[in-house]
């Protein structure tokens, strides 16, 4: 599973990042891979409204801040469609 975070401060990718580790270890997702964009031109590119999150390329949330507790329960959903 990869998760992209696009946002234009990384201040706020690095702690997400962060706290999408326990992510990993909390739903036992051996091969979760952690993307962060902060560069504009590639956001544009991407077609998001930053902050905005992609879980393997489709976009999740756009335009706000995600809260973590959201973002579990769309990883959770993803990790039980995938057994």
């Amino acid at each position: 599973m990869k998760i992209t975070l696009y946002a234009s401060g990384c201040e706020m990718c690095g702690g997400f990042a962060q706290a999408l580790m326990g992510v990993k270890e909390e739903f036992d997702i051996e091969n979760l891979q952690i993307e962060k964009v902060c560069n504009t031109e590639e956001i544009i590119k991407a077609g998001v409204v930053a902050p905005a999150v992609a879980i393997d390329g489709e976009v999740v949330i756009s335009g706000k801040v995600p809260d973590i507790e959201d973002l579990k329960k769309i990883i959770k959903e993803r990790v039980e469609e995938d057994k």
